[in-house]
């Protein structure tokens, strides 16, 4: 009986000795409860030299975890902190390597490099690249890329730059470009739809600074989204800044910035008035419009006073017109060599629409598909019979170029709608691709 005991303690021991070198704490071996439950045969002293005993050994081990005082998610964050970026989905890959690339390689022709920031602007759970372009304030602008339908980078649209931070609303993905320079303010907002970059508003007013009121980071949800250099960069969304979370609406904010709702010195009427504020600029436009030589001015203060192809008129029908210009030089024969390809709104800001096409040489022309829309049509070729097209359309005085910019091949509207032909050399015949045109984007559909 006494050798039985001994090989119990033995395997009691090990079993002991098993538990405590699990790498647990002080605290967490405390609370663990070992339970063994034996069986043996009898025996007795007589007996003993003689009875092999059998020993079944059942071991439980209940591991109760360490309590917890206070984690990281529990712990209450301090009201100024700023909300830490969520990272980019990584099981879908990178899919913006060579578009960066392309980046770094213009970026190191500057005296100051690109930056560029991310976040998700369509809320699919994959984050929107936006590279600030331009070599000065006077051309600079960011150009949005976004996933495709293919799963393949593609760009969405630009927004402005000029003296320009980028903000995000991480609710309903809302990008806003905010401009202040010499005591004007202006702020435009875009959303992200079926891969295109759609502005939605456009307010311009002279700054208040006795409002107290400024950042758009007063606004509920809406973060300032940091820029790092493109040499830089890492496949994440941005880091954020957060502000006040103040005011519910964009024309909540606008109204304070400008100092519409401080009630000192104002009359019960003129209060009654601030109310309808709001809601008479949704619908006044931001600034008249400028004639049509103010605009063309403003484009050759970007191009260098390069000669310019012109393209005028009123693109989205509300009555003011907007003007697409290339400049270029002559390739002697006979050619167009694009330069740079600019839009500017009927109040004279310009946007860079770049360089990068398929074509060195390009022409451009406008194309109407109804009543009250017209689109831009820049044919780029490279001197042969083959070319490209890339289209443009204006909605709210913005610019946006279709998703299907740079893979259509001679675009076209008759009387059943809008088409484009196969690739292939113009010298030949080819077939016709008709396009189905979706009212609430603005764009066309193969």
């Amino acid at each position: 009986m006494r050798r039985t005991r001994l090989i119990l303690g033995v395997l009691l021991a090990a079993a002991a000795l098993a538990c405590t070198g699990c790498g647990q704490d002080e605290d967490s071996t405390a609370n663990v409860n070992l339970k063994v439950m034996t069986s043996e045969a009898e025996t007795t002293p007589e007996e003993e030299p003689e009875v092999i005993v059998k020993t079944s050994i059942v071991t439980e081990i209940v591991v109760k975890p360490a309590t917890k005082t206070e984690t990281v998610a529990d712990a209450t964050p301090a009201a100024t902190a700023a909300p830490a970026a969520p990272a980019a989905n990584p099981t879908t890959g990178d899919i913006y390597t060579d578009v960066i690339a392309q980046y770094r390689i213009a970026s190191d022709k500057e005296v100051y490099p690109y930056s560029y920031a991310m976040a998700d602007l369509n809320l699919d759970g994959y984050p929107e690249l936006m590279v600030k372009t331009g070599n000065c304030e006077a051309n600079y602008a960011y150009e949005i890329w976004t996933k495709g339908a293919d799963g393949k980078a593609v760009k969405a649209g630009t927004a402005n730059g000029f003296h320009s931070n980028l903000y995000y609303n991480d609710q309903d993905g809302t990008l806003y470009s905010n401009y202040c320079c010499q005591g004007i303010q202006e702020i435009m907002s875009y959303v992200l739809k079926s891969d295109t970059l759609q502005q939605t508003a456009d307010y311009s007013w002279k700054q208040n600074y006795d409002s107290g009121h400024g950042s758009p980071t007063e606004m509920k949800n809406v973060y300032l989204l940091e820029e790092t250099d493109i040499n830089h960069y890492v496949f994440q969304n941005s880091s954020r800044e957060s502000g006040t979370g103040e005011f519910t609406s964009l024309e909540e904010f606008i109204a304070a910035a400008q100092g519409i709702n401080s009630n000192q010195n104002q009359s019960e009427e003129d209060k009654h008035l601030v109310t309808e504020a709001p809601q008479q600029q949704e619908t006044t436009p931001p600034a008249a419009a400028a004639s049509e030589d103010t605009l063309k001015e403003q484009v050759l203060s970007k191009c260098g006073n390069s000669p310019l192809d012109w393209y005028y008129d009123d693109f989205d029908g509300n009555g003011n017109k907007e003007a697409f210009a290339m400049a270029y030089r002559d390739n002697g024969m006979g050619g167009h060599e694009i330069l740079g390809l600019f839009y500017v709104n009927a109040q004279g800001t310009v946007t860079d629409l770049g360089t990068d096409f398929w074509g060195a040489c390009g022409a451009g022309r406008v194309v109407a598909y109804n009543s009250s829309k017209k689109f831009f049509v820049f044919d780029t070729n490279n001197g042969g019979s083959g070319s490209t097209d890339y289209l443009y359309g204006v909605t709210n005085g913005a610019c946006y170029s279709s998703n299907l910019s740079g893979s259509l091949h001679g675009f076209q509207v008759d009387e059943n709608g809008a088409y484009t032909f196969e690739d292939g050399s113009a010298a030949h015949e080819r077939p016709q691709i008709r396009l189905t045109y979706d009212e609430s984007t603005g764009d066309f559909h193969q």
